[in-house]
């Protein structure tokens, strides 16, 4: 009789903004692996009954295995500004400047009545470092789903992916960049709009830093969870689908 785990997404943002910016050095990998065991996290909960049909020679009966809801650690998403100053200490050499990703190019000088231009940030895509830790952890019940991305992949780097990030190319053109309304994150009706997520790249208008940041993490958490998209990547979908259709165990006997 096999136990039924529904396992959602967990991604950790790590933004910088413009008035409060984060030093190169502000987080690591300790950090950040502690950070998974933390059971606001997981958000490990029973959310329902699954009912099983087991039949033998003898006849059938219904048996029945409790449905486990949990978030798993899967990925670290850094949004930050200056291309190579990834906070996350022990990652940032992987998006290091390159002669087709040097900088952004703000569309703001930096004057005060000019901070709703377009501004830019980076993105990369990392595997958590505490999936292991997790793992051990949440695994000694039985009932939960092992994390899907490998320990320090690299599922995206906004620097490897210049054309797309830093040109809006192809997605400029795309109906969901050119239809207002769809896939924007926020509400146009309580002007608490925080941005869109299509163009899929790194420049952004809006007065907040912050929020334009987490729209840009969520821009680079869209790419890797979908398959064909036109960017360099990763995709971390495939993965989690394996992983989750492998745990299938019988329940503890009583």
């Amino acid at each position: 009789m096999p136990l039924r785990h529904s396992k959602l997404f967990r991604f950790i943002a790590v933004t910088t903004a413009m008035g409060l910016p984060l030093s190169a050095s502000a987080l690591n990998t300790a950090t950040i692996a502690a950070s998974s065991l933390s059971p606001d996290c997981m958000a490990y909960r029973v959310v329902g009954i699954c009912y099983w049909l087991y039949c033998t020679n003898f006849g059938c009966e219904v048996e029945t295995s409790p449905k486990i809801r949990h978030y798993v650690p899967d990925a670290v998403v850094s949004s930050y500004s200056n291309t190579g100053e990834n906070p996350w200490s022990e990652v940032s050499a992987m998006s290091s400047t390159n002669t087709s990703a040097r900088g952004g190019g703000d569309g703001s000088a930096g004057i005060s009545h000019e901070n709703d231009l377009a501004k830019f940030k980076n993105a990369d895509v990392i595997g958590h470092p505490g999936g292991a830790a997790f793992s051990q952890f949440a695994g000694q019940s039985g009932y939960a789903c092992p994390g899907a991305g490998k320990i320090l992949m690299p599922y995206f780097l906004s620097t490897l992916d210049s054309i797309a990030w830093r040109h809006n190319i192809p997605e400029l053109v795309f109906p969901e960049a050119l239809t207002p309304g769809v896939r924007e994150i926020g509400s146009r009706t309580s002007a608490n709009l925080w941005g869109a997520v299509y163009p899929r790249g790194g420049f952004l208008h809006g007065v907040d830093d912050y929020k334009r940041a987490a729209v840009v993490a969520q821009r680079a958490g869209d790419i890797v969870t979908r398959r064909d998209q036109v960017h360099v990547y990763q995709p971390l979908l495939t993965e989690v689908l394996e992983a989750c259709h492998a745990v299938r165990k019988p329940c503890p006997t009583p």
